[in-house]
């Protein structure tokens, strides 16, 4: 995957105008700085799943968990992130199975938020000119049901809110479902408790925010590498990302979801107007790197500048 991603950013160099990419550091400052703000409305989903599983934890140990967790993606299978944060969860005085299987909720809907918002933007998406545009996108839109829907934009959003409510029940049920088997037995029993629907609807709220966060964290590394995004166009920026990080998710073969996430955004990129093919690659591997590099200095920050305080009152009963 990687080398055929390689190959075509390589093509798409090429054919791209010389001197189109001029790095901004600032801009990429900025775009690290939104990227780790659009993780917050997650680490308060996270806390308010554990919250109804009958886990109170302070803010304080959630975040450490939450930011740190980030980094379990880049191993194959996304396995360490509910290990890292159920075990955090657990140092915290909570529950290692709720902590773990927090992390499953939380991702499950939010990657669903973005399938939504991906869908819901499609008219944002896809560019009038379709010369540029991805295969799909070209089908899509020489159909005349497709080309109604480009031509009346508020459609997929009206559709798509409509279908979230009205499955929000039967979602809320599966979910609870899901937790009776994963915890059938003791006092991992509430787990089930009132996984429902309004805590599906209240994620869908928090993380339609949070995407269009995303949104603006591409928008700024689009700045970096010298595009003229402007920030008006932020729909169509929001759908560019949330269409390639929720395609990295459903990867699991792919660490962190490298590559995958990579070569759609680049199509995406590249399709819309005024970016050049070369500022389209650029922009998706200085966002891979923008993100990595603010995911670890977060997670070494918080690890260690929220690590629990040792008990003074402890150590001088102990010397006593």
């Amino acid at each position: 995957m990687l080398a055929f991603v390689a190959v075509r950013a390589k093509r798409l160099w090429d054919e791209g105008t010389a001197g189109g990419v001029e790095l901004h550091a600032g801009w990429l400052v900025l775009s690290g700085l939104l990227y780790a703000l659009g993780w917050l409305p997650s680490a308060w989903y996270y806390k308010a799943i554990l919250s109804r599983m009958g886990d109170e934890i302070a803010w304080r140990p959630i975040l450490r968990a939450y930011y740190c967790g980030l980094l379990g993606k880049y191993v194959p299978g996304k396995a360490l992130v509910p290990i890292i944060r159920g075990r955090m969860v657990a140092a915290a005085g909570g529950r290692f199975r709720a902590g773990a299987l927090a992390v499953v909720y939380d991702s499950v809907v939010f990657m669903g938020v973005g399938v939504e918002v991906s869908v819901a933007l499609l008219a944002f998406l896809i560019p009038k000119d379709l010369e540029k545009a991805p295969k799909l996108f070209r089908l899509f839109a020489e159909h005349p049901w497709g080309q109604w829907v480009l031509d009346h934009p508020i459609v997929l959003p009206i559709s798509v809110l409509i279908v979230v409510v009205a499955s929000l029940p039967v979602v809320g049920r599966l979910f609870a479902f899901v937790a009776a088997k994963l915890a059938p037995v003791g006092d991992d029993q509430t787990l089930t408790r009132r996984i429902d629907a309004s805590l599906i609807g209240q994620g869908f709220l928090v993380f339609s925010a949070a995407w269009f966060v995303h949104g603006l964290s591409l928008w700024a590394v689009l700045r970096g590498v010298g595009a003229n995004a402007a920030l008006s166009d932020l729909p169509t920026w929001t759908a560019c990302i949330a269409l390639p990080m929720t395609a990295g998710f459903i990867a699991l073969f792919a660490p962190g979801g490298v590559g995958v996430r990579e070569g759609v955004l680049i199509e995406v990129l590249k399709a819309q107007p005024g970016i050049d093919p070369r500022q389209a690659v650029a922009a998706a591997f200085a966002l891979r790197l923008v993100g990595l590099l603010t995911e670890v200095l977060v997670a070494v920050v918080l690890y260690y500048g929220l690590a629990p305080r040792p008990d003074r009152g402890a150590n001088v009963s102990s010397e006593v």
